[in-house]
C-alpha cells in the first residue's frame, strides 16, 4: 500500500464456503480513490470456509484473522495490536 491515506474493511464470514472468494474479489476490485486494507475474520465457520480461506494466496493489503465459534456466540472479536475499536454510538457523540 501506498501513504496515501487509505481505508479498513472488515469482512466477517461465517460458513462463506460458496461466497467468500466473490465478496472478498469485489471489494479489492472497488475503486473509491484510496488504499484499501481488507481484513477478514473467518467466525468459527464449519463448512470449510476457515481452511479455503487460508488456503488461497492473497495480496498483501488482505489480513486473515480467525476466532473460534465459541467466541463468535459471544461477541468477541479478533484482533491484533494494530486493531482499533469503536465505542457504541461513535461517530454520533
Amino acid at each position: 500500500m501506498s501513504a496515501s491515506p487509505h481505508l479498513s474493511v472488515l469482512m466477517p464470514v461465517y460458513n462463506e464456503i460458496d461466497t467468500f472468494e466473490r465478496a472478498i474479489g469485489e471489494v479489492l476490485a472497488a475503486d473509491i480513490g484510496v488504499d484499501i486494507e481488507l481484513i477478514v475474520v473467518d467466525d468459527g465457520s464449519t463448512d470449510g470456509t476457515r481452511e479455503a480461506l487460508f488456503a488461497k494466496e492473497w495480496p498483501d493489503n488482505v489480513r486473515l484473522l480467525q476466532q473460534s465459534a465459541a467466541h463468535a456466540e459471544h461477541g468477541v472479536v479478533a484482533g491484533d495490536s494494530g486493531g482499533r475499536l469503536c465505542r457504541p454510538g461513535w461517530p454520533e457523540r
